[in-house]
């Protein structure tokens, strides 16, 4: 397992068959966690890996070593959190989620 902030990546042995492959956004990068607050992004560059979505969960598919790092809107490197090498294979992302009396909301940065 690794964890990067509210992000945690845990290895699986398949993606499930109904997951999606999904964008992109406009920098080319796959988006896991977008900070509502600070406005940071838990993000992979580059196209050594291959995201999917179910209604649950983000899974990864990691055809050779990347980063997972933790950006700004402008692309740069946050010094909250250091970048966590992925290593090839499938993963699965899990978000953090608090309890409080209104009931499970997930964390955002």
């Amino acid at each position: 397992m690794q964890r990067q902030g509210d992000v945690l990546i845990i290895d699986v042995d398949e993606i499930p068959e109904d997951a999606e492959e999904m964008k992109r956004d406009d920098l080319d990068r796959i988006v896991l966690a977008d900070g509502e607050a600070t406005g940071h992004a838990h993000v992979i560059r580059g196209r050594q890996v291959r995201a999917y979505q179910t209604a649950t969960a983000i899974y990864l598919a990691v055809v050779q070593q990347s980063i997972l790092e933790h950006l700004t809107r402008e692309n740069i490197p946050t010094k909250e959190h250091d970048g966590i090498p992925l290593t090839p294979g499938k993963k699965m992302v899990v978000r953090q989620v608090e309890y409080t009396p209104q009931g499970v909301r997930r964390v955002e940065d």
